[in-house]
């Protein structure tokens, strides 16, 4: 039975910008638990979050009687009616899903002669869901299990949301006809940065045009309510493809690296394989590297919408770089003068 958050409701979070992901994830894990939870506590609105957005993630633009139906069908006999969960479900998105922007009321449906409100998730939500059952968490080690990653749920999500981030997710058979088996290790190395988003080499371009992406790139953005929710997918899909060519390059290398299994013979201790290791990075990666650029252009010359949104966006950022030195240069010029009077 799914129950509601009334008696322990707290006013929810939410993200503003893509940058706030990672602080709404933790208050997330904190109120609603983890993924893994075998036996989700219905009074603290583990098991309603779960079971709606589960839903959402598979049937987008759901009604709460969809929701509620199918909770029903996995308890028939239940002593209450379709109304009961039907009014549980409403409030449950009401008060908390919507107020979390993790879910919005998308096209009503035309139900006997009726127009009833539908929801689906939203870009945050998506994030969230991945993170949630697509188990796209962080380890102890604050890195990411890859062999643990639900793939096959993203790809599902995916091909039920293509819609939502249209510059990705209607991108996965172009992805896979350029990258073939490569595409799974290449979508997750894309994904990734979105959920840890920050600066780890000052001088590193893909750093660079993230932190652009989540800061600047929102203020010249004007934030209103109709354009909430494609702001955020915006930012989603722009760092999604400032790491995809490193990410293509990375699948490349560790297919290969895999599939070597004669380096584990030739290194008979641990710094015998570090030394190996260190030498086949530093001889094949320039390899992996133009390879990788070879899909990357192809991937580009086969949507012009994309190449030319790209391309768009990283003149606009170099502009924006540009501006931003040429104020501090004004500012060191006037500061160091000896006319200037502070």
């Amino acid at each position: 039975m799914i129950l509601t958050l009334m008696s322990t409701y707290k006013i929810p979070v939410y993200a503003s910008s893509l940058d706030d992901l990672p602080w709404v994830l933790k208050h997330l894990d904190r109120r609603y638990g983890t993924h893994g939870i075998e036996d989700a506590r219905k009074k603290k609105g583990e098991y309603s979050l779960r079971f709606i957005l589960k839903h959402l993630a598979l049937r987008r633009e759901s009604t709460c009687e969809e929701i509620a139906q199918e909770e029903l069908n996995k308890n028939p006999q239940s002593q209450r009616k379709i109304k009961f969960f039907t009014d549980e479900v409403r409030k449950f998105v009401k008060n908390v899903l919507i107020n979390s922007q993790l879910v919005y009321e998308g096209e009503p449906k035309k139900i006997y002669n009726k127009q009833v409100k539908t929801y689906s998730l939203s870009p945050i939500g998506i994030l969230y869901v991945i993170h949630l059952f697509g188990k796209m968490i962080k380890n102890k080690n604050h890195s990411y299990d890859w062999e643990k990653i639900d793939v096959e749920f993203i790809k599902i999500l995916g091909k039920e949301y293509s819609q939502t981030l249209p510059k990705i997710f209607e991108k996965f058979k172009l992805f896979e006809k350029v990258l073939g088996k490569d595409f799974d290790h290449a979508l997750i190395g894309s994904l990734i940065p979105i959920f840890g988003p920050g600066i780890s080499d000052f001088y590193d371009s893909r750093e660079l045009l993230s932190n652009y992406v989540l800061r600047y790139f929102w203020a010249t953005n004007p934030l209103k309510i109709e354009t909430f929710h494609g702001l955020i997918a915006e930012q989603i899909s722009l760092i999604f493809y400032i790491h995809l060519k490193l990410s293509i390059q990375d699948s490349f290398y560790t297919k290969d690296y895999l599939s070597d299994k004669k380096l584990l013979f030739k290194c008979s201790t641990e710094k015998d394989f570090e030394e190996y290791d260190q030498k086949k990075k530093t001889k094949d990666m320039r390899h992996y590297e133009k390879m990788a650029k070879q899909k990357w252009l192809q991937i580009l010359n086969e949507d012009k919408d994309i190449k030319k949104w790209y391309k768009n966006f990283l003149v606009e950022a170099a502009k924006s770089k540009k501006e931003e030195y040429d104020a501090i240069d004004e500012y060191k010029k006037e500061g160091l003068s000896k006319n200037y009077p502070y």
